[in-house]
């Protein structure tokens, strides 16, 4: 089965066309973080956990791996594992800074653009991600993602991470863990 990702980040984001975690009214807008610095984002993340998303699935050992080409881009390559087959799949993307910790990605095949922001990273051990779309009716549908540095992250880290979730408003009940376990 074929499974899209999003990362970038994120980052790297995962499955924005399918998301499970849908509400009514228009998006928020929680801050992204100020002052972004690119290039200290740069490097490997791993997935701690994530609103569910539908393509995703269940997948494990997620992690994103980002390098900057160029002055105001990231490219990103995700990595998932699928736990019924064992097997790995790698998708890359491109992703464009419009203003500090605002992204514009386009997928491979897309012709319309995705946002996401980094609502907060201290570059050396967690990122909280976000991107929010409109749905049908007055609803949008919601993606949180935290990674980490470290494949299994200190409770600190994962307390920090939680913190920045729910003071940007949203619920942590929704959050699944990723199985990060004999990657």
């Amino acid at each position: 089965m074929q499974k899209t990702i999003l990362s970038i980040i994120a980052l790297t984001l995962f499955g924005l066309a399918n998301a499970q975690i849908n509400s009514s009214g228009a998006c928020p807008s929680p801050a992204a973080q100020s002052n972004f610095n690119l290039t200290a984002y740069m490097g490997t993340f791993y997935e701690y956990a994530k609103y569910p998303s539908a393509l995703e699935g269940n997948s494990k050992c997620v992690k994103a791996v980002h390098t900057q080409p160029s002055e105001n881009v990231m490219h990103t390559v995700d990595t998932l594992v699928d736990p019924t087959t064992n097997e790995s799949s790698d998708y890359g993307a491109n992703a464009t800074q419009i203003s500090s910790g605002k992204f514009t990605i386009y997928f491979p095949g897309e012709v319309t653009p995705t946002s996401f922001s980094v609502l907060s990273t201290d570059y050396v051990s967690y990122a909280v991600l976000y991107t929010c779309e409109p749905a049908s009716g007055n609803t949008h549908n919601t993606w949180i993602w935290i990674f980490t540095r470290e494949r299994v992250p200190s409770a600190a880290t994962v307390a920090k991470a939680k913190n920045v979730v729910s003071s940007s408003g949203f619920d942590l009940s929704p959050l699944t863990v990723t199985d990060q376990s004999n990657c």
